[in-house]
């Protein structure tokens, strides 16, 4: 596991062998991750992400788009562009994500927190 000089993750290895790296510009944001030889390319306009690509594929045929609430950390969406597939996301009281959901409001996956933040992920 590696860190930039402001301790944020560069890169670390996952189960399988493979390696995970990340590229942050001169604001601190993630512009790029890299798993194996797979690359995406994220497009940010402020500090939210609002887009992913492939890299070498055109910023305009991105895999995910995504939109937010009224706050920077406020995720409400993210559409996948390929399939015209939304998925929703539910927040609680603390603007923490507790649950992902489909278009038709199936619920895909449901989060739960322990006191110190840790996450658990859980099917729908």
């Amino acid at each position: 596991m590696d860190v930039t000089f402001d301790n944020r993750l560069s890169s670390a290895a996952v189960s399988g062998g493979a390696t995970v790296s990340q590229q942050f510009d001169a604001l601190g944001r993630r512009v790029a991750r890299t798993v194996g030889i797979s690359t995406t390319v994220y497009v940010q306009d402020g500090q939210q992400t609002i887009a992913d690509y492939a890299v070498g594929a055109a910023p305009a045929s991105s895999t995910y788009r995504y939109l937010y609430a009224s706050y920077v950390d406020e995720p409400v969406m993210r559409w996948q562009t390929s399939g015209g597939v939304p998925f929703y996301y539910h927040r609680n009281q603390q603007y923490s994500v507790v649950a992902l959901t489909d278009g038709s409001g199936t619920i895909v996956e449901r989060y739960a927190y322990t006191v110190y933040g840790q996450p658990t992920f859980l099917t729908g």
